[in-house]
């Protein structure tokens, strides 16, 4: 009994030396069209959300928006600072929101293009959503993405089992 014990603990000492989890961090942006450069009089808004994995290089963006002055054209994420312009990095699909004053963008997924160049940037707030109207073809609302606080990382589902194989061990040795 002892033996199997120990051959437990071992095994899961050595899997508690597993490769670093991803992270998951988290980005949220206001759109408006006072963020616009320059800025537009509408009484449109938006709000995006952006989740990146820092190990698979990947972001996984949601999109709301309301209230355009005229049809949705195009949505896309941009690089660039606040006040600044910037070249489209992530185009995003409208679907049924294309050609709507309101919609939703739900979960599209892109690789980071430039790697972890682009971690740095996102973490800098180098990077808005765009949302682009017939009235406003250059844009009609924009907002930076910004990090927000992270979710709670779970623990290894294996490393679970493992402690549970631990205890079962240990309440069979004390019946």
């Amino acid at each position: 009994m002892k033996r199997m014990l120990y051959a437990l603990l071992a095994a899961g000492t050595l899997l508690l030396a597993v490769p670093a989890q991803a992270a998951l961090l988290f980005f949220e942006a206001t759109l408006t069209g006072a963020e616009e450069v320059p800025p537009r009089d509408t009484p449109a808004t938006g709000f995006g959300t952006v989740v990146l994995d820092d190990v698979a290089l990947t972001i996984t963006v949601n999109l709301g928006f309301e209230n355009l002055t005229t049809p949705s054209i195009m949505a896309h994420i941009h690089q660039a600072p606040i006040g600044v312009n910037g070249p489209i990095v992530f185009p995003l699909e409208l679907g049924d929101a294309l050609g709507q004053t309101a919609g939703a963008i739900d979960t599209q997924v892109f690789t980071l293009p430039n790697g972890a160049a682009d971690v740095q940037t996102f973490l800098a707030g180098g990077f808005y959503f765009n949302v682009h109207s017939e009235m406003f073809p250059p844009g009609e609302i924009r907002g930076q993405i910004f990090q927000v606080a992270n979710g709670v990382p779970l623990p290894s589902p294996l490393l679970l089992a493992l402690t549970a194989l631990g205890a079962l061990a240990l309440a069979r040795r004390k019946y």
